[in-house]
């Protein structure tokens, strides 16, 4: 099946970012504790909150998406979900419990097997670490971060950048 990403254009990306600082001065954010809402009768206007022990990835993400298109740059929301994406797609976790450092481990290791770099699986490493760094500070997710522990066990062959020379 193909997958094809949509990439905002620099304007897009500009106008994005002022319509979250408009937000953000304006006091408006989007709510983060509650995901779905209940169509029967009484509880119709109710919010359903969220597992944070074990939450399906979908609420996880759906959770940290609308906290960071708040406070974060919209170029760095979309290379998060890049990373988030590509996570899903590989290892096809139903709750963010089933992503085990061991997955993550197994997911950098089928993106070592493509043409994808080791300094690009290193960014991808990052955003997920982060994403799961945030989740838990906002208290969307209560476990413990996968990421760190896989990140032990992983050797990724990235080019250290030459040390500057000092002009005289």
């Amino acid at each position: 099946e193909a997958f094809m990403l949509y990439m905002p254009t620099p304007d897009e990306i500009r106008i994005m970012e002022l319509e979250n600082e408009i937000k953000r001065l304006k006091g408006i954010q989007d709510p983060i504790d509650t995901i779905d809402f209940s169509l029967d009768g009484e509880d119709a206007n109710k919010p359903t909150p969220i597992n944070t022990a074990n939450p399906t990835v979908e609420e996880f993400w759906e959770c940290f998406n609308n906290w960071a298109l708040v406070n974060k740059k919209p170029s760095t929301v979309y290379s998060y979900k890049i990373a988030w994406e590509k996570l899903l797609r590989l290892e096809k976790p139903e709750f963010v419990l089933d992503i085990t450092p061991e997955k993550i481990r197994l997911f950098t290791e089928t993106l070592q097997q493509t043409d994808i770099k080791d300094k690009t699986i290193g960014h991808h490493l990052i955003a997920l670490q982060t994403i799961f760094n945030y989740s838990i500070a906002k208290g969307f997710f209560t476990g413990t971060n996968p990421v760190p522990l896989a990140k032990k066990n992983i050797r990724l062959d990235v080019e250290a950048s030459p040390k500057a020379k000092a002009l005289s």
